[in-house]
């Protein structure tokens, strides 16, 4: 069950960051974003972490979407305490960011 819940939320962030780095990216650097993501979704501003989404992205995962796996696969685990980028790759058009993320009860998503 653990390692369902790790695979769901690893699929949330991934999803979510990959899809979140739009024309938005000529102002701010892959890195940046992805911790406005990840605050966002620390904090649970749903909006917030959907606001720089794509068209194709946001009608996918709405706010209230995004709220209801993230709170699903994070159930239990505390609140976020921290992450770390732990992977990069880029090809150019393409930027994606892999994260470990960790609560505040140990336990830890990458």
């Amino acid at each position: 069950m653990r390692r369902l819940q790790r695979c769901a939320i690893s699929c949330v962030i991934l999803t979510a960051l990959a899809f979140a780095f739009s024309a938005s990216l000529a102002i701010a650097s892959p890195e940046m974003r992805s911790e406005e993501l990840l605050s966002a979704l620390r904090d649970g501003n749903f909006s917030a972490a959907t606001a720089h989404f794509d068209n194709e992205m946001k009608t996918g995962l709405s706010p209230e979407a995004l709220s209801h796996s993230w709170n699903a696969a994070t159930n239990g685990y505390g609140r976020v305490i921290g992450w770390k980028l732990t992977q990069s790759m880029d090809d150019g058009e393409n930027h994606l960011r892999i994260y470990t993320v960790d609560f505040e009860h140990g336990q830890n998503f990458k």
